[in-house]
C-alpha cells in the first residue's frame, strides 16, 4: 500500500511538471502579402498560455490540484473520501488535457507525459480505493 501512495505522489508531481512543457503543436498559414508566398506558422500549445485567459488559469488549477490535495491530505484518516476526491480531480485534469490537445496536429512529449501521469494516477487511485474498501469490509466482518 505504501508503494501506491508513493507512485500517486510521483505521478501527480509529473502532472504538475507538465505545466512547463509544450503539450502539442498546431500549424496555421499566414495570409500572403503582395508578392510573397504563404508561410506556415507552427505554434506550441502549453497548458498555461497567458495570465489574461481564464482557460489558462483553469488548466493551471486542474494540473496542480491533484498534487496539492495529496500533499494536504497526507495524514488524513478518511482514505476513501480522499481517494474519491482525488479521482474526481484527476478526471478534471484529464478533461483539461483533452481540451488543450484534442484539436492539435501533433502531441509532443509533454502531452504524452501528461496523459501517462494522469491515467496512471487514476488507475492507482482506483487500486487504492479498492484496497481501502476491502480493508473496511474485512474490519466490519471481525
Amino acid at each position: 500500500m505504501d508503494i501506491i501512495v508513493k507512485l500517486k505522489f510521483l505521478s501527480s508531481l509529473l502532472l504538475a511538471c507538465c505545466l512547463f512543457l509544450p503539450l502539442s503543436e498546431c500549424s496555421s498559414s499566414t495570409a500572403p502579402k503582395a508578392g510573397t508566398s504563404q508561410q506556415k506558422v507552427i505554434t506550441k500549445q502549453y497548458a498555461f498560455n497567458s495570465a489574461s485567459e481564464v482557460n489558462s488559469w483553469l488548466n493551471l488549477l486542474a494540473l496542480l490540484s491533484p498534487f496539492i490535495v495529496l500533499v494536504l491530505t497526507i495524514k488524513s484518516k478518511h482514505k476513501v473520501k480522499v481517494s474519491l476526491a482525488v479521482l474526481v480531480i484527476s478526471l478534471g485534469s484529464l478533461y483539461s488535457l483533452l481540451n488543450v490537445t484534442f484539436w492539435s496536429e501533433k502531441i509532443l512529449f509533454g502531452g504524452y507525459l501528461a496523459y501517462f501521469s494522469c491515467i496512471s494516477l487514476i488507475v492507482l487511485i482506483l487500486f487504492e480505493t479498492w484496497f481501502n474498501f476491502r480493508a473496511l469490509r474485512q474490519a466490519k466482518k471481525v
